[in-house]
């Protein structure tokens, strides 16, 4: 709530409280005197009639004659007070005798009745003055006045200035606090555009050598000279690894991945892992155990695979003896899949920190061949993106271990590939027309070197301008479009592909090739719906897309 909203309640609480002490104390004091005066004159009147009543009796013809008598009566035992009129009257009301002196008014009277053997033969009345008592009320009243706007000072002004004095604190907090942030933010921006440009600048190349690479390789028959170009291929590939880790942490931070979740069998995913992490794991004498499983799970398939071989690299790259063990238990309505390691451990004040971008334990050194870093942070942001929370449990020297659980699925029934067609078979490319856009020169000749070698007529363009000129020169409508995602002067792979469609009218086969890791790039490629590779692109993975491209069309 605002101060300015606090302000108007504050006050009218304080000053409601304020009147009702100020009206409290003199009318309390009033309403206790002026009933305890009351009192007392009523007893009084009911003791000195008695006391008359008694002479009376005694004297009946005679009591109004008897003033010396009358007069200890009304002004002794007890004595005559100051302010007080004792009067005494006859039964035809006129006045026998009085004592005292008649009060100043207001006054407060009472009046009792005296007999003679059970007749009223008169009445006395005791009057007292009141003036005193309205005075010493008014005083009350000016001390209530005193005390009430203390207390409306004490319930107003106070917390409001300590409400000021906290709202102006908490508000430097926040100015302190958004400035904090928005240097954060600047910073984490900055960043992130360092890395956007720095992976598309390092790609580009990168993306060239794995291009020549692989045309070397399918064309070096020297064995020592095979082994060398193995060794480039296998540092192409680790580097092309590290790459692929940004891209996955920048797609995940962009918002492009978005879950798609059905019901599938864990099993086939284990056997992947068994193909493609026993191996390693054999290498590093440790053993690899994935316990085979019925589970079905309903989840994103991509997605888990992804978290599933990030835990699995992460536990055998830190386990130098012993073994992992791989497993998927029922937990009620979830599936709990689990990652056991007998690794190093990780110690309790580390737990936090290891899912922290380019965190890795015992790399101080930053060891490229170690990786970045960067596994468990994409398992964490997977988990976010699917609403699962990894457990992790660990001891330095005994082992770790990593779980999620998933929800159960419902049964599926495994469907072979109709197509019934392998990515490499070459003739499905064979002679095909390939339209290649690239503003890099090294790119363009890599390709062309290397779709030439699988049996590809290559059109090798560095903008649709010239791509357009060099179409109209061969003579023959492209099967396929490569484009380069990002071009000169602004211009886009994605405009290439819908002017090339627009210009032949037909649906051209198309692949988008980035080397951008911009969130608003990487969602401007997913939403313009063409198939996508990101460089450094491999080329069992070029040839893939390109082989899958053309055996879709074939289908239409």
């Amino acid at each position: 709530m605002r101060h300015d909203n606090v302000a108007p309640v504050i006050s009218w609480i304080a000053g409601i409280v304020a009147v009702i002490v100020a009206l409290t104390l003199p009318l309390g004091y009033f309403g206790v005197a002026y009933r305890s005066l009351a009192t007392e004159l009523a007893i009084e009147a009911k003791f000195r009639s008695g006391t008359i009543t008694r002479f009376i009796n005694d004297r009946p013809l005679a009591w109004t004659t008897s003033e010396h008598h009358l007069d200890e009566l009304l002004t002794r035992n007890p004595p005559l007070r100051k302010g007080q009129w004792n009067r005494l009257f006859a039964a035809d009301n006129t006045e026998v005798m009085h004592a005292g002196l008649e009060p100043k008014p207001p006054v407060l009277t009472m009046t009792t009745d005296v007999y003679d053997a059970g007749n009223v033969v008169g009445h006395l009345e005791v009057q007292h003055s009141i003036r005193e008592l309205l005075q010493n009320t008014a005083w009350v009243a000016l001390f209530g006045l005193m005390l009430g706007a203390a207390v409306f000072i004490a319930l107003r002004v106070l917390p409001l200035r300590a409400l000021r004095r906290a709202t102006d604190a908490l508000h430097e907090e926040v100015k302190l606090h958004d400035q904090a942030r928005a240097t954060a933010e600047a910073a984490n921006h900055s960043k992130s555009q360092f890395l956007a440009a720095a992976s598309h600048d390092l790609r580009q190349p990168m993306h060239s050598l794995g291009l020549f690479a692989a045309t070397l390789s399918e064309r070096v028959r020297d064995p020592e000279v095979r082994g060398i170009v193995d060794n480039i291929n296998a540092s192409v590939e680790a580097l092309e690894s590290l790459f692929n880790e940004l891209l996955d942490i920048s797609k995940l931070d962009a918002g492009v991945i978005q879950p798609n979740l059905s019901s599938f069998p864990i099993e086939p995913l284990f056997e992947r892992m068994r193909i493609d992490y026993g191996p390693g794991a054999a290498e590093k004498l440790i053993r690899l155990a994935i316990v085979r499983s019925r589970a079905v799970i309903y989840s994103d398939p991509l997605l888990v695979e992804r978290m599933l071989r990030n835990l699995i690299v992460n536990a055998v790259h830190y386990t130098a003896k012993g073994g992992v063990v791989v497993g998927c238990r029922p937990r009620g309505d979830r599936y709990s899949i689990e990652v056991w390691d007998s690794g190093v451990g990780i110690a309790a004040d580390k737990l936090d920190k290891i899912f922290d971008e380019f965190y890795q334990v015992g790399n101080p050194e930053r060891d490229r061949r170690k990786g970045l870093g960067l596994g468990l942070a994409i398992v964490k942001r997977i988990e976010q993106l699917l609403g699962y929370q990894t457990q992790v449990r660990s001891r330095p020297h005994r082992g770790s271990v990593f779980r999620f659980s998933a929800p159960r699925g419902l049964s599926v029934v495994s469907l072979s590939d109709p197509v019934g067609r392998r990515a490499d078979d070459a003739h499905v490319a064979h002679d095909k027309c390939v339209v290649i856009v690239d503003d890099e020169l090294t790119v363009r000749e890599g390709m062309k070197a290397l779709l030439g070698g699988w049996g590809c007529d290559v059109i090798a363009a560095d903008s649709l301008p010239d791509a357009l000129e060099r179409i109209g020169e061969h003579a023959r409508l492209p099967d396929a479009i490569i484009a380069d995602y990002r071009l000169r002067e602004g211009a886009t792979g994605i405009e290439v592909i819908r002017t090339l469609h627009a210009e032949f009218g037909r649906n051209i086969p198309a692949l988008l090739i980035t080397g951008d890791i911009a969130a608003d790039h990487l969602r401007d490629v997913r939403e313009s719906g063409y198939p996508q590779l990101h460089k450094p692109v491999s080329p069992a993975k070029l040839k893939k897309a390109l082989y899958s491209m053309f055996a879709a069309h074939e289908r239409v």
